[in-house]
């Protein structure tokens, strides 16, 4: 998988210090129902990303995926720029179209001084909320 993909979803960056200092930390999967519904998706991600990165510049954005299954790891700084960010403008569109586009979402916040490996995230997620759809 590409962990660089440009791909847009709700992911926040954060300015990661040698301080002690921990970012709040949001690690999303997103399961599409078909490969049919890809090209919507991307559209929704790239507005989402545009969004992310036009109004919080200063947020970690990571994205991983390949053919119906894609991640999203972001790091905040303050709590509520990223729950200003996910119920606003595109990313809000976003999540309004998300039953109709996947399987599945899961989704965890955490605290860490730096972002962790893919691994790592994919670990944190299997604790995360899921939200399952038909």
């Amino acid at each position: 998988m590409n962990e660089d993909l440009t791909l847009k979803k709700q992911c926040e960056p954060v300015h990661f210090q040698s301080s002690a200092r921990s970012a709040k930390k949001s690690n999303d999967f997103f399961g599409l129902k078909s490969i049919r519904h890809f090209f919507q998706f991307v559209r929704y991600t790239s507005r989402s990303v545009q969004q992310l990165q036009r109004d919080y510049p200063h947020v970690l954005f990571r994205a991983s995926g390949f053919w119906k299954t894609y991640y999203t790891l972001t790091g905040w700084s303050e709590v509520t720029e990223m729950k200003r960010y996910a119920t606003s403008g595109h990313h809000l569109e976003a999540m309004k179209s998300a039953g109709k586009l996947a399987s599945k979402i899961q989704t965890i916040m955490f605290e860490a001084a730096v972002p962790p490996s893919w691994r790592e995230a994919k670990e944190k997620l299997k604790a995360g909320k899921v939200i399952s759809y038909r």
